[in-house]
């Protein structure tokens, strides 16, 4: 339906690869420095390890724990009839029905070289006709 876009861009270049190319430097000078002081006072390196991990335990139990929901189980409403479900089936079943139809529409309209103004009209109604059958397909 949607037509892929390619890029051309080289296969090896990353936003990883540019941030790292452009700040090499800094991130050079920070390694050297860690390597030094670690190798300097290895036991504040661990106390530095030991006292972050503490605080990440202690924030996740407290701070960033998540929002209690007050909402109690919803109980299972089953349908009054079976009318009612079978009634159910067969307007989802229209419905995708009706929604195979338009997008065999919307896929021939899609590979024309050149659309009229009538023929973007249509296409824009067919494929918000398609987003309401797809909400009531999915959300009965």
């Amino acid at each position: 339906m949607l037509k892929r876009i390619h890029s051309e861009r080289e296969p090896g270049v990353t936003l990883w690869s540019e941030i790292r190319k452009e700040f090499a430097i800094y991130f050079t000078r920070f390694g050297h420095l860690a390597t030094v002081m670690l190798e300097k006072r290895p036991r504040l390196g661990i106390w530095i390890m030991l006292v972050t991990l503490l605080i990440s335990t202690g924030l996740s139990f407290t701070i960033f724990r998540g929002p209690k929901t007050g909402k109690k189980a919803t109980p299972i409403k089953f349908a009054p009839s079976i009318h009612d479900g079978i009634d159910g089936v067969l307007s989802a079943a229209a419905a995708v029905r009706e929604s195979v139809k338009l997008k065999h529409f919307v896929d021939s309209i899609a590979t024309r070289k050149a659309l009229t103004s009538t023929d973007s009209i249509a296409l824009d109604s067919a494929l918000s006709k398609l987003e309401q059958l797809r909400n009531i397909i999915y959300h009965p």
